[in-house]
């Protein structure tokens, strides 16, 4: 769908489509859902065809017939404001080009009291406020997108010309309409899968040190200030799984997994379970990973384990292998369980505690999850991580992994139109970025933009807000 011109736009209109102006930690980044008016002097008598021209009285059977700003009425497309004229004070421009509410029926809207209840996707909740509920059987208003957090955020959202309007600062422009669209990134997905078997109450990293394997693994990761699951619970989808077995399939259930659900902001629920378990019995790793990855299934992409696990692996059908040729065969069982994770589309982390699992078996389960033959060595083998002696370096060690997997990759809300590829302005915590540049972004495809180099590295620690526009001319924005 293309945009419509105001009548008084010039030729080498500079207005502009804001795809996203947003704060890269977000747990999902969709723009602010803003229907706004400014600029312009608003007015009680409006005509259509002086703002949208042929497009009123354009023949339509439902509003998807009309362009955006426009609905179908008695036939005809037809509206009766634009962002710049037409309404009202206090009333703002709707997307399909009626005076409407500020916020009609969205987050914080007052409802219960029968004049402006909730719509579709939405649910009055204890405190009278509108609260977004979207899902396969609630689906979102009209204009707007069930994101991966189950609410409800914008598809696009009209902003009016030369204020200070939107979630992108002041739009330029001469009087073409301006969207705001939104987009999403790939929050990224990890599930923590930590050995729970009885020797991580082994003393670390000495035999007299007052820590063990498992309580310092525990404070690095969820220490409530520097903890690496409180750092980056923002940013990062995780959930949790402890695993053991009690003597195998000869004990009962194998592996046993004591799990907290993925989830957004997850440090309470997690150090919940965490805090509370006792590290006991036996090391079924390869069985661990295939139980996870079945659970990652259902989760959207990206999606990683973070392994860590302090000895050599046993099985579900041998939990006391011992040396030799029956431990080779646990350790071959585990490194098909990485394999298996790769080709599922999960990726892997593993991180060894203490000097018992030995460093090839952990070089070969770092190649076999990266998709590597597990015997690469060298240049080109996967990097597997040895935890560090003190609980300081090893939260940095485990929040710089979680922070790798943050993304660079973000969905468009449409297509950069054919030979309109450079025509984007694009900036990260305000400085340009160049297309094509191997420090700035380039386009996957029409729909996919990916910042590159040390840009993407900004994102993944310490950046603020990536902000994408494209002309009204070169974006057509996806309905």
């Amino acid at each position: 769908m293309r945009l419509p011109k105001h009548p008084s736009a010039r030729a080498a209109s500079t207005a502009r489509v804001l795809i996203a102006a947003v704060q890269v930690a977000a747990a999902s980044l969709f723009a602010a859902w803003a229907v706004s008016s400014c600029g312009g002097s608003k007015s009680a008598t409006f005509a259509c065809a002086d703002s949208y021209g042929v497009q009123c009285g354009k023949a339509c059977g439902s509003d998807a017939d009309c362009d955006i700003g426009l609905s179908c009425s008695g036939g005809s497309c037809s509206a009766g404001c634009t962002p710049v004229a037409g309404c009202t004070d206090g009333l703002v421009c709707s997307l399909k080009g009626a005076c409407v509410d500020a916020t009609p029926g969205v987050t914080g809207t007052a409802c219960g009291t029968g004049a402006k209840q909730c719509p579709s996707g939405f649910y009055c909740g204890q405190q009278l406020s509108c609260i977004p509920g979207c899902g396969s059987t609630n689906r979102c208003p009209d204009g707007t997108m069930c994101g991966q957090d189950s609410t409800c955020g914008p598809i696009a959202s009209l902003a009016g010309v030369g204020g200070g309007s939107g979630t992108g600062g002041a739009f330029e422009g001469d009087g073409c309409v301006n969207l705001t669209v939104g987009f999403e990134g790939r929050t990224p997905t990890v599930m923590l899968l930590v050995d729970n078997s009885g020797s991580m109450k082994d003393n670390f990293p000495r035999k007299n040190s007052p820590d063990t394997r498992f309580s310092l693994l525990h404070a690095a990761l969820m220490n409530m200030t520097t903890g690496a699951v409180k750092v980056m619970e923002t940013t990062v989808r995780m959930g949790l799984a402890l695993y053991s077995s009690t003597n195998g399939n000869a004990g009962g259930v194998c592996p046993q997994l004591t799990q907290v659900p993925i989830a957004l902001n997850n440090y309470a629920a997690i150090e919940a379970v965490y805090g509370a378990a006792m590290p006991d019995h036996d090391t079924p790793t390869g069985a661990s990973i295939d139980a996870v990855v079945k659970v990652l299934a259902a989760e959207p992409d990206p999606k990683y384990i973070l392994l860590v696990t302090d000895g050599q692996p046993d099985t579900c059908e041998d939990a006391n292998p011992g040396d030799g040729a029956p431990q080779t065969a646990a350790n071959a069982v585990t490194v098909k369980a990485a394999q298996a994770a790769h080709a599922a589309g999960v990726g892997l982390f593993i991180m060894g505690v203490s000097a018992d699992i030995a460093a090839d078996h952990l070089q070969a389960m770092a190649n076999a999850g990266a998709g590597l033959d597990p015997a690469t060595m060298g240049a080109m083998a996967a990097k597997y991580y040895v935890a560090a002696d003190n609980q300081a370096a090893l939260a940095m060690q485990l929040a710089g992994i979680l922070g790798s997997v943050r993304n660079c990759t973000f969905h468009l809300g449409g297509t950069v139109q054919p030979g309109h590829e450079a025509d984007g302005m694009v900036s990260l915590d305000g400085a340009p970025l160049t297309i094509n540049d191997p420090n700035g972004y380039r386009l996957n495809n029409p729909s996919e933009l990916e910042v590159l180099g040390t840009a993407c590295e900004k994102i993944k620690s310490n950046s603020k807000g990536l902000s994408i526009s494209f002309s009204c001319d070169s974006f057509e924005i996806a309905r």
